[in-house]
């Protein structure tokens, strides 16, 4: 039982680091984000979760809003043991630039782990490794998956790119 989750567990790294090195793959210039103002810094306080749906309940909340609303969603689908999430948590979602960008996205949290309907979620949107990101434009009938392995501005300049 150990070996088959080591296995499973490089697996899903060795897939995240593939990831990561697709992203490289994108030869675009990318431009710097301008810092958020000192006002748009005060609605930023908390931690990076503040104001995201989270779990099959939420994901079914966020996906109505979406409908109703048509703005972007984005769907973060990570679990508690996996490094790679830590990291991309740390340096792209808690950074203050793609907080403010991300403020009007519709946001939800999904861990497959965490119950048979996050599950189902995750194998909706085939998940093949953690993290896994993907938006919903709005008014768009597609999902476009984001890589996880890039800076803070590369992550704005992709999702804003999907949003075209």
């Amino acid at each position: 039982m150990r070996l088959r989750k080591f296995l499973m567990c490089f697996l899903l790294s060795w897939l995240s680091v593939s990831s990561v090195s697709c992203a490289a793959e994108v030869n675009e210039t990318v431009t710097p984000v301008e810092e958020p103002s000192s006002a748009a810094s005060e609605e930023l306080t908390g931690d990076w979760t503040t104001g995201w749906y989270s779990d099959a309940e939420g994901y079914e909340r966020a996906f109505a809003d979406y409908e109703r609303m048509r703005r972007p969603m984005a769907v973060y689908i990570n679990v508690k043991w996996c490094p790679y999430c830590r990291v991309f948590e740390k340096k792209i979602l808690s950074d203050p630039r793609v907080r403010q960008f991300m403020r009007d996205v519709i946001k939800v949290k999904i861990n497959p782990e965490s119950g048979r309907r996050e599950y189902a979620i995750a194998a909706r949107y085939r998940v093949m490794g953690y993290p896994s990101f993907f938006v919903h434009p709005p008014n768009q009938d597609k999902t476009i998956q984001l890589y996880a392995g890039v800076s803070p501005e590369q992550f704005i300049e992709i999702f804003k790119k999907t949003l075209k």
